[in-house]
């Protein structure tokens, strides 16, 4: 390894012209690209919270997560060269300062991108609908329904009960049912009836809206976030017994 070194003409190396550093630039971004987008799961982990609360990490465009690794680590090397250079101290600042306004306009840019991904809900109908029901004796049986073994007529009143449900917004309220989903989960919380509408792919994701029901609870199993679970909660607004009389 040391020879290997030594053969090496670091005189060709230096960055003498523009030309030079614009090759550098080129292969560092290249390399921060790589590298941050390694980083690009737990980061949109983190992101998900910000995420409209319809949007699940099923349908999570995952871009913005490898952009965050990307800005911050394109920075560090930024500020790493401006220090070696001996650039002034206002250039450094500017450059702080973009690495702390890239993640706002990035989580900006990702929640108005989560908001057309799941637009399709409101004003689209679904391409597939699938139903899954648990009952009998023991409440493990199962049945499953798709659209062919719907009505028209019963797929419009699904698709209008479902656009018309009303997230738990009280706080409290959430942090008991929260609770309540960690204790069922705990039990092995396996035989939920569920919905998944799935809506044609538009603006780079396709989306699904899958809900899920449960000892009477209504909810949006979102994902795992840096938070720990994600979920929306639902209040019934007669979902369930309309599922009862299929």
């Amino acid at each position: 390894m040391k020879n290997w070194l030594e053969k090496i003409d670091w005189d060709k190396l230096r960055i003498r012209n523009r030309r030079d550093w614009a090759i550098f630039w080129i292969f560092a971004a290249l390399i921060c690209y790589a590298v941050g987008s390694r980083f690009g799961f737990r980061n949109e982990r983190w992101l998900l919270q910000f995420a409209n609360p319809y949007m699940t990490d099923l349908n999570q465009p995952h871009s913005w997560g490898e952009a965050i690794g990307f800005c911050f680590l394109l920075a560090a090397v930024m500020e790493t060269v401006l220090m070696l250079c001996k650039k002034s101290v206002k250039a450094k600042i500017l450059v702080l300062i973009g690495a702390l306004l890239a993640p706002m306009l990035i989580v900006a840019g990702y929640k108005a991108h989560t908001d057309l991904i799941v637009s399709p809900f409101w004003k689209e109908e679904p391409v597939s609908v699938s139903i899954h029901l648990y009952g009998g004796e023991d409440g493990t049986e199962k049945r499953s329904i798709d659209q062919r073994d719907l009505t028209p007529e019963q797929i419009r009143e699904l698709m209008e009960l479902c656009r018309t449900m009303t997230a738990v917004s009280d706080e409290g309220r959430q942090e008991e049912l929260l609770q309540w989903y960690r204790e069922a989960s705990d039990q092995h919380m396996i035989y939920q009836d569920s919905i998944w509408l799935h809506f044609e792919e538009s603006y780079g994701h396709g989306y699904s809206f899958l809900i899920r029901i449960y000892d009477g609870q209504i909810y949006l199993l979102r994902g795992f976030g840096s938070t720990g679970w994600l979920i929306t909660f639902f209040e019934d607004n007669g979902i369930i017994q309309w599922l009862e009389g299929l």
